[in-house]
């Protein structure tokens, strides 16, 4: 992880990338990465166009009905629902 301050030495630097790496003691292949951005600020990590892990409203209601109608079933089958 880099600071804000080294984020902009780098960017603001003309040396090479191997002579920063060095002195920062960062791999070089980090140096060009930060040198080529717009900002100094850190940038979220993970996907940029992050989906949904959750169902939809439909397929909720789908399955609680599909639930419900089988819950249904089961207890005007089930002995137990007589006594």
């Amino acid at each position: 992880m880099t600071t804000h301050a080294v984020r902009a030495v780098i960017q603001r630097s003309k040396a090479s990338l191997l002579t920063l790496s060095r002195e920062l003691g960062i791999n070089p292949k980090k140096v060009a990465k930060l040198r080529k951005r717009a900002t100094v600020e850190e940038l979220k990590t993970g996907p940029k166009a992050p989906h949904s892990t959750t169902l939809t409203e439909a397929e909720e209601a789908s399955i609680v009905a599909h639930c419900c109608r089988s819950m249904t079933a089961s207890m005007r089958c089930s002995p137990r629902s007589r006594i």
